[in-house]
C-alpha cells in the first residue's frame, strides 16, 4: 500500500505529514515528467527509466520551488522522484494530470500494510479514500532509493526492484547475517552468492520485528539456506542480535565498523588490507564505547584501529541523536545555540563535563553538533536530518580547508564556533565538509596502503563522499565505496557475511 496526495498542494501534504506522524522526513514524488521540476542528468534519467524503477534523488530546479508544495522535502535541495511502475500508477497519473506524493502505506516507523483489511485498520485515520485491489500482495517491499554520486550509482535503500538480486562473494559455508538494529536488512548466502534482503526499517517496534522475521523466513526457504554460520552485530542489545542468537549456531559477533568496511570489500571483490573508513552514528566498539568516526587497517578477517575522531561525551545518551544541541555542549560550546533554552543547555553542559556520560567518536554526532552550532537544526525528527540539512546549506564551490587531524575534531568545531559570528553559515558548512574529508584522507595516507574503502551512513552525504574521493585520488589512493548496498546500516549484513566466512 501507498499513501498518495497532490504534490502541488501544500495543505494536502501538510495534512498527510500530520496524520502519518512524519514531521519533516522527505516525501517521494511520482511524476511522468520529472524534468519539469528537477535537473536530470543522463545518468539519472537512465536510473529513472531502468527496470527497477527506483526513487532517484534529483536536484530541484527553480520551477520546483514555484510549483511543488514546500512541505515535500523541507530544507533540502534534492527531491526523491520516481516514474510510474505499475499499470495502476499510469492510470492514476494520466487521470490526475500532475505529480503525486507516493509514500509508504504506514505510520512512521511501522511496516507497510499489504492486506486490504490490515490497511483499513492501520491507515483508516490517515487516508480519506481507499483504492483496493483483488490481487494478493505476497511480501512487503518499500521503494528502492538511489542516487548518482562520485561517478557511480549509489543505493540509498535497497528494496523493490533491487532485492534480492545476488551479489558475488567468495565461496564458503552457508551464512545468515542479521545486520543491525536501525535500517535493518539481513543477508542469506550460499554457493558464492549473497542475497541481501529488502529494507525493513528500525527494529524498535514489534510489528517491524515481525515483518523482519517473516521476510527472513521467506528468504531462507526461497534460497534453501541451511546456515552453518550465523553473524550479527557486536552489540548485545540489538533486536537483530537476539534474532541471530535464536537461529541455532553460536553467532559470529562482528564489530559494527569492520562490517561496514567489509561490505565494500564484498561488493568490489577486494582482498588484502585496505584503509577502511567508517563514518556513521552509532556502533559499539570492543572497548565498550560508542564508535562512529573510524579509520581501520583491515581485511575480511580482521582489523586494527589506526585513527578516529575525538572522543567526547554523549550527555543524555541516545537523546543526542535527536537533540543535536546536546552535542554542541559536548564539543565545548559555552553559550546556548540559537533557539535552545539557556537554563536547560547549562544543565546539559554540566553533564557533558561531569564524566558521567557515555563516550563517543561518532561522526554522525559531530554533524549534529555543527548543525546546531550554525543554527541549521537543533532537534531532528528523523535519523540524519541535521546532517542532510547541513549538507544542503553548504556553499558550492567553496574549497577552504581547516587543517586538522581526525583526533582534533574538537578544534575544528571550536574554530567554526569562533568564525560563525562574522561568516555565513553556508560557507562554514562547506568548510566543515572539506576539512573532515581532508582529515580522513591524511589518516588514510599514514597507513601507506594504496586502497581505501569508505562506508557508514555519513558517506551517503554526496558532498562528503565526492570530496573524499577527489582528495584520495589526488593522494594516489584508489577509493572504493558502497554501490549496490547502502553505505548505512542497510548494507551491514553483507559485510557480516564476508567476515563470518573468514572466521
Amino acid at each position: 500500500y501507498q499513501l498518495a496526495c497532490d504534490a502541488t498542494n501544500q495543505t494536502a501534504v501538510a495534512r498527510l505529514r500530520q496524520r502519518k506522524h512524519r514531521p519533516s522526513k522527505p516525501f517521494a514524488v511520482m511524476a511522468k515528467d520529472p524534468g519539469r521540476w528537477c535537473d536530470v542528468r543522463a545518468e539519472e534519467s537512465a536510473l529513472l527509466h531502468s527496470a527497477a524503477r527506483p526513487i532517484v534523488l534529483l536536484r530541484r530546479s527553480s520551477s520546483a520551488v514555484d510549483e511543488l508544495a514546500p512541505a515535500l522535502a523541507p530544507g533540502l535541495k534534492e527531491l526523491g522522484v520516481m516514474l510510474p511502475y505499475t499499470p495502476l500508477h499510469h492510470l492514476l497519473l494520466a487521470d490526475f494530470g500532475g505529480p503525486m506524493v507516493m509514500t509508504s502505506g504506514n505510520l512512521s516507523e511501522e511496516p507497510i500494510a499489504i492486506d486490504n483489511g490490515e490497511a483499513e485498520a492501520r491507515l483508516g485515520e490517515i487516508a480519506d479514500v481507499f483504492l483496493h485491489h483483488d490481487r494478493r500482495i505476497a511480501v512487503r517491499y518499500d521503494d528502492s532509493v538511489v542516487r548518482w554520486a562520485a561517478g557511480a550509482v549509489r543505493v540509498q535503500r535497497r528494496a523493490r526492484g533491487l532485492a534480492p538480486e545476488p551479489i558475488r562473494v567468495p565461496d564458503g559455508p552457508p551464512v545468515i547475517a542479521t545486520g543491525a538494529h536501525l535500517k535493518a536488512a539481513f543477508t542469506v548466502a550460499r554457493d558464492a552468492r549473497a542475497f541481501v534482503g529488502q529494507h525493513v526499517g528500525d527494529l524498535d517496534e514489534l510489528l517491524t520485528r515481525s515483518a523482519y522475521t517473516a521476510a527472513l523466513g521467506m528468504y531462507r526457504q526461497l534460497f534453501d539456506v541451511r546456515a552453518e554460520r550465523v553473524a550479527c552485530d557486536l552489540h548485545p542489545d540489538y533486536a537483530s542480535t537476539h534474532i541471530a542468537e535464536a537461529l541455532g549456531p553460536e553467532p559470529v559477533r562482528v564489530q559494527h565498523h569492520h562490517a561496514h568496511v567489509a561490505s565494500v570489500l564484498a561488493e568490489h571483490g577486494l582482498t588484502g588490507e585496505v584503509a577502511g573508513v567508517a563514518l556513521d552514528g552509532v556502533g559499539l566498539g570492543p572497548d565498550g564505547t560508542v564508535w562512529g568516526g573510524e579509520v581501520l587497517v583491515c581485511d575480511a578477517a580482521g582489523y586494527r584501529r589506526v585513527a578516529h575522531l575525538a572522543a567526547v561525551s554523549l550527555p543524555g545518551g541516545d537523546l543526542c541523536a535527536r537533540e543535536g544541541w546536546r552535542m554542541a555542549a559536548a564539543y565545548g560550546l559555552e553559550e546556548a545555540p540559537p533557539g535552545v533554552d539557556a537554563r536547560r543547555y547549562a544543565l546539559v553542559r554540566q553533564l557533558a563535563v561531569s564524566g558521567q556520560s557515555p563516550v563517543t567518536t561518532s561522526a554522525g554526532r559531530l554533524f549534529d553538533a555543527v548543525a546546531s552550532l550554525l543554527g541549521v537544526l537543533q532537534e531532528s525528527s528523523y535519523e540524519g536530518e541535521a546532517a542532510v540539512r547541513l549538507e544542503a546549506i553548504a556553499s558550492e564551490g567553496e574549497t577552504e580547508v581547516i587543517e586538522v587531524e581526525m583526533e582534533e575534531s574538537g578544534r575544528l568545531f571550536m574554530e567554526l564556533a569562533v568564525r560563525r559570528e562574522h561568516e555565513p553559515a553556508g560557507k562554514l558548512a562547506a568548510v566543515f565538509h572539506n576539512s573532515l574529508a581532508a582529515a580522513v584522507v591524511r589518516a588514510c595516507c599514514r597507513t601507506g596502503l594504496p586502497r581505501a574503502a569508505l562506508s557508514g551512513g555519513c558517506f551517503q552525504n554526496k558532498r562528503l563522499l565526492e570530496t573524499t574521493f577527489v582528495l584520495l585520488k589526488d593522494a594516489g589512493i584508489t577509493p572504493y565505496a558502497n554501490e549496490r548496498v547502502p553505505a548505512n546500516d542497510g548494507g551491514l549484513s553483507l559485510g557480516q557475511v564476508l567476515v563470518a566466512q573468514c572466521s
